[in-house]
């Protein structure tokens, strides 16, 4: 049997997660979106319960882990996904780069920026921290998907808010806004980026 959880959670059998491990994958591997232990519960047609699935995913990023696969399931935007392991990330960074840098304008990205650390934002206080207009880059980022209105600000004209999606964590493959990295840990990774790009011009 898989070891109980903290939390007093029964004991998970080992033969469901013999039974269920490849139908587990084929899952979250499918799915074109984040999947929530409960769809997956649905989709088993209740053949296991929330807290049995949680378990399942743990045991698989254990074995992951002890036979050295370059993957892992990760919880993004409140569901599962296969991700690449972060020691990897260098080597795929280098190699998206250029497909990324065609996504999302820099204009794009430094909105967006703006947006995801002080949302919700209205587009008056976005091209005052910009120092320019932004109805391109809204235009932009709406179409993609990675910022929405969510309301209307309680001043002079009532001004749209903007505030970022579901999509955006995907995209930027985190579970919620507070795993945003702080604005000093990217202050220490600029000089990390610049220097990475100098080589590569070299």
């Amino acid at each position: 049997m898989i070891e109980q959880k903290k939390d007093g959670a029964a004991l998970f059998e080992w033969h469901l997660f013999e039974d269920y491990r490849d139908v587990l994958e084929a899952l979250i591997f499918g799915a074109d979106a984040p999947l929530s232990a409960e769809k997956i519960v649905t989709a088993l047609a209740g053949k296991l319960e929330i807290a049995q699935v949680e378990s399942l995913v743990e045991t698989l990023n254990r074995q992951y882990q002890e036979t050295g696969n370059a993957f892992e399931i990760t919880t993004v935007a409140g569901g599962y996904r296969f991700r690449t392991r972060s020691a990897y990330s260098p080597y795929l960074r280098r190699l998206l780069k250029a497909r990324i840098r065609q996504k999302l304008s820099y204009p794009a990205l430094e909105t967006l920026a703006v947006i995801s650390y002080k949302q919700p934002v209205t587009k008056a206080e976005i091209e005052s921290l910009r120092g320019v207009a932004v109805d391109g880059s809204l235009r932009t980022l709406l179409s993609r998907d990675l910022i929405r209105i969510s309301g209307r600000a309680k001043a002079p004209g009532r001004p749209l808010l903007y505030a970022t999606t579901d999509s955006f964590l995907v995209y930027f493959g985190i579970d919620t806004i507070t795993d945003l990295p702080q604005l000093k840990e990217i202050e220490l990774l600029l000089p990390e980026e610049r220097e990475e790009e100098a080589t590569a011009t070299e």
